[in-house]
């Protein structure tokens, strides 16, 4: 009896369709992300793979970067998605560079990625004609006022804009970097309180980030004062309903212009 032994020699076994997985610009305290690749194994038979992630050392990260699977096993001549996750940080801004090694059947035969992301702060600028405390509104009166977004940061994003109390012109805002873009919002001042505060929810898609805009509004005391010929004989005629500016008396001169 003889045994014969047959080997098959290849050059490429594990084919990778990018050398570097990008993440791009994201932002803080944005929700977890997963980028997925597609390993494909050429050969005729499965591959196990044990992947590993090396960070540099000398860097203090604030952002998590995680393998979704550290071992898969690929049939053969097929394909599987391989993926690598981002936690980003709170608020602190970085720069994220690493690298995953693949050792594909043995941990000689090893292959590697780079991953890379870039964490960057969102900013957002709000700008008005009108100051967030308004003291001259009449009970039940309606108002438009228009505030303007301006983005002033590095990176792209959505804003969800939302009010139990204020009725706005649009919803959800695209705003990519150095964009301004106007919104109307109208205020409906009660017709049974003094004061009120009225509060704009501004949260950003996909992001854990609200800020609250909050307008202060108050009911003005109308007040007019008129003299007669004689300047001595002055009074102030206190106004305090619509109806009451249509048909004025004076006890002495009798019915008054409306106002």
């Amino acid at each position: 009896n003889t045994l014969q032994a047959q080997a098959e020699i290849v050059e490429i076994d594990l084919k990778i369709p990018a050398e570097t997985i990008d993440f791009g610009l994201i932002p803080c305290n944005g929700h977890r992300i997963v980028d997925y690749i597609q390993l494909e194994n050429i050969l005729p038979y499965p591959v196990r793979i044990k992947a590993r992630l090396k960070l540099p050392e000398t860097n203090q990260r604030h952002s998590i970067l995680t393998i979704v699977n550290n071992e898969l096993t690929i049939p053969a001549k097929s394909k599987i998605s391989f993926g690598t996750a981002l936690e980003p940080s709170n608020n602190i801004e970085e720069d994220i560079e690493a690298d995953v090694f693949l050792a594909v059947d043995t941990p000689k035969n090893i292959k590697s990625i780079k991953i890379n992301a870039k964490i960057r702060r969102l900013s957002l600028e709000i700008l008005s004609q009108y100051t967030l405390s308004i003291n001259n509104f009449y009970k039940g009166e309606r108002r438009s006022l228009s505030i303007e977004l301006f983005n002033n940061g590095s990176i792209e994003y959505t804003l969800c804009l939302n009010s139990q109390s204020l009725k706005l012109s649009v919803i959800e805002l695209h705003l990519p970097v150095s964009k301004k873009e106007n919104v109307n919002i109208e205020i409906h001042m009660p017709n049974d309180r003094i004061s009120h505060t009225f509060i704009l929810e501004i949260g950003f898609l996909n992001n854990k980030h609200v800020y609250h805009l909050m307008v202060q509004c108050e009911i003005a005391e109308p007040k007019m004062t008129y003299t007669y010929s004689n300047a001595q004989n002055k009074y102030i005629i206190h106004i305090n309903q619509k109806g009451q500016m249509e048909n004025i008396q004076d006890k002495n001169l009798g019915p008054l212009q409306p106002v």
